[in-house]
């Protein structure tokens, strides 16, 4: 095929698959999972011509990379990757060509790679308390972007759906697995234990505000380092407090979703999607669904869908909230500092700030059908004017430069 021609491969990283997306002339290296048809489409209503090259599987060998990066001999203007990858940096590094990340997972380690000083990066957070943090350390190439829903693909694929067939719905991870780091260790002490089983307990208080970071650094850290050895090697910066940081956030978060969604599934009909089976929950388990097809058609068909977000992320939109919203659902999640900023209150969308608030807002939601279709449908016209691809991808090129 000729210069403007298209393919399209996967590579493994990570043990997951990715896909692999070069454009010339106008040219941008896209790198993601769910969202790369999504950038492709936009960026090319956007005047831009795609071309698809096969990436490495064996990207960790030296050599690995040699043909890819002859490919980027024949010049383009930009790489853009979903989340970052160090290696890619790199390579840009020695073709001096701008690389362009947007990041949508938390906590994204490779964030903590000391390539992310790169100055042809350019790499976009939409957590903006991580974002500061990150600047703080004089990571000036990061900025903040909020991440974004195909809305026009949605409302073409569910037109004619309406809410009704499941009363109260989750979608997402219950972390009852390795992912869940804390509850591998079983061989803290009892005084560290304790501290940590106080701060778990307290945070879940608190919405919308991170208080793990301001009460375990320090001392406490390098404790917990005694018995929790970690080793990122010399490429990446020491963050041993915030990766201890995280496991805790992470076990908050099982914690908490195990119990809101018991106490939830006790007073109203509860459908949960994810992998791992509700043991203790009383609900309708559908397993995983696929993120493009059957997930909005949950969210569509849904009275009300709640998001509890993971603790990692501080103060930002996290993309099930714009999933959700962009499929047309009635959204109850837990309170987001930068919520406000964009969204509404029980015009767009609901939030809780409370247990008891959330239990409290689903008895008083859940009869009032209308109410909620006239707040899902305000909340779907938002999203898709201020969470568009087409609108977020304009703006990062922007800022960007590129």
């Amino acid at each position: 095929m000729g210069r403007g021609g298209a393919y399209l491969a996967h590579m493994l990283l990570e043990g997951k698959a990715w896909d692999c997306v070069e454009k010339f002339q106008n040219s941008v290296c896209l790198l993601g999972r769910n969202y790369i048809s999504y950038a492709v489409r936009c960026l090319t209503e956007m005047g831009h011509t795609v071309r698809v090259l096969t990436a490495p599987e064996n990207y960790t060998e030296p050599t690995a990379w040699d043909t890819f990066a002859e490919k980027m001999k024949e010049g383009f203007d930009f790489v853009f990757s979903f989340d970052f990858f160090p290696v890619l940096s790199e390579l840009c590094m020695e073709m001096q060509t701008p690389y362009v990340a947007w990041v949508y997972d938390s906590p994204h380690l490779t964030l903590y790679s000391k390539k992310v000083k790169n100055p042809v990066n350019r790499i976009f957070l939409f957590d903006r308390a991580e974002c500061e943090r990150l600047r703080s350390l004089g990571a000036d190439t990061v900025f903040y972007e909020p991440l974004a829903v195909h809305g026009k693909r949605l409302d073409a694929e569910l037109s004619g759906l309406i809410p009704g067939e499941y009363a109260v719905s989750f979608v997402g991870n219950l972390y009852r697995d390795e992912y869940n780091f804390l509850d591998q260790i079983a061989y803290l002490p009892e005084g560290l234990r304790g501290y940590i089983d106080g701060i778990l307990q307290a945070q879940k208080m608190f919405f919308g505000f991170d208080l793990v970071g301001d009460v375990f650094s320090g001392e406490k850290a390098e404790e917990m380092a005694a018995y929790v050895k970690l080793g990122f090697g010399e490429d990446y910066f020491d963050v041993r407090d915030e990766v201890f940081c995280n496991m805790i956030r992470k076990k908050i978060t099982a914690d908490e979703r195990t119990t809101l969604l018991q106490a939830i599934g006790a007073m109203a009909d509860l459908t949960l999607c994810c992998k791992e089976k509700p043991e203790g929950i009383r609900a309708r388990h559908m397993g995983y669904v696929d993120y493009e097809k059957t997930m909005p058609r949950v969210f569509r068909k849904s009275r009300i869908n709640l998001n509890i977000s993971l603790r990692t992320i501080k103060s930002g939109i996290p993309l099930r909230i714009l999933d959700i919203l962009g499929a047309g659902g009635f959204l109850l999640t837990d309170y987001r500092a930068e919520l406000p900023e964009y969204f509404s209150y029980e015009k767009e969308l609901v939030w809780y700030e409370s247990p008891e608030d959330l239990l409290e807002k689903i008895a008083f939601y859940l009869p009032k059908e209308e109410l909620c279709r006239e707040i899902a449908e305000a909340g779907r016209k938002r999203a898709g004017e201020v969470f568009s691809y087409e609108y977020r991808l304009k703006r990062i090129l922007e800022k960007a430069g590129v």
